[in-house]
């Protein structure tokens, strides 16, 4: 009948625009994880200025100047001198940088530097975030796809790869 042909037809046009949204949703959240680990780089780079071959030992000399440095750039961040840089204090210091980042990707740098669940970074956090960044232990689309994934079960909305 034609009414069933053009029910399937619908049925078929509705099941495509679907999928259309479910791929760009999934493009969304890609761009969203590239646009902050691009932006933790300049971050790091900013402290340090430079970045050591991947499995470089630190001598105790550059974790000196890495201390002294994140330290310094811990309390530029920390504006309200909580000791703890939350979501806003970071989008400030991105900023400073020349990085007009949206807040849900700072939501995806936090979670990453975050390593207590907190939902701020606190100093020893950050030293480690960028102990990490300048030895090459950057992370990968992958740990902020678990980062993410994590935060939305815990939200109560199931992600789906």
């Amino acid at each position: 009948s034609i009414i069933g042909v053009k029910f399937q037809e619908r049925y078929e046009a509705m099941l495509q625009e679907v999928k259309i949204v479910a791929e760009r949703e999934r493009l969304r959240l890609i761009d969203q994880k590239l646009q902050a680990l691009r932006a933790m780089k300049v971050l790091s780079q900013k402290i340090l200025g430079r970045k050591l071959d991947l499995g470089t030992e630190l001598s105790k000399e550059d974790l000196e100047i890495i201390k002294r440095k994140s330290t310094t750039v811990f309390h530029e961040v920390d504006l309200d001198n909580s000791g703890e840089i939350d979501i806003d204090e970071l989008g400030a210091a991105m900023k400073k940088l020349g990085q007009d980042i949206p807040k849900d990707v700072l939501e995806v740098m936090l979670q990453f530097i975050d390593d207590d669940g907190s939902g701020t970074v606190d100093q020893e956090e950050f030293l480690d975030f960028v102990v990490k960044c300048i030895v090459g232990d950057m992370p990968t689309t992958k740990d902020l796809h678990r980062i993410n994934s994590s935060k939305r079960t815990t939200s109560g909305t199931e992600s789906k790869p």
